[in-house]
């Protein structure tokens, strides 16, 4: 069966920490959800913006919006969008193709292994 995209998995700390870390550092305090569901909205509002920067042709913006990227509270949020744009669902979950493609740009990954999961997971 096809792994599936959905936003709670962005959103809660499910992977890749293992369940005692994520239960010992209370991981997935009502506080720290709701930190990562607002980062999620920004995140999305950035990716589009930058898309749209490109297409102006201006980079030093462009640029400006990775490093912000980069240096967010919960950039976790936009390393699990860079895993899970593969899967089905993710231009749903995402809110549309240009955020989908968005993570796509070399620019945006920060992690050496920030693969995308395979859709068949």
């Amino acid at each position: 069966m096809a792994a599936r995209l959905d936003r709670q998995r962005i959103l809660a700390r499910e992977d890749p920490q293992p369940p005692a870390t994520i239960e010992v550092f209370g991981l997935n305090r009502a506080d720290l959800v709701r930190g990562r569901a607002s980062a999620f909205i920004r995140t999305i509002s950035m990716l589009r913006d930058r898309a749209r920067r490109l297409r102006a042709r201006d980079g030093v913006e462009a640029g400006e919006i990775v490093t912000s990227l980069r240096d967010q509270p919960f950039a976790d949020v936009l390393y699990a969008m860079l895993r899970y744009r593969s899967l089905p669902g993710a231009h749903v979950v995402l809110r549309g193709r240009e955020v989908v493609d968005a993570p796509g740009d070399p620019a945006l990954h920060f992690w050496p292994l920030a693969g995308e999961l395979e859709p068949s997971r």
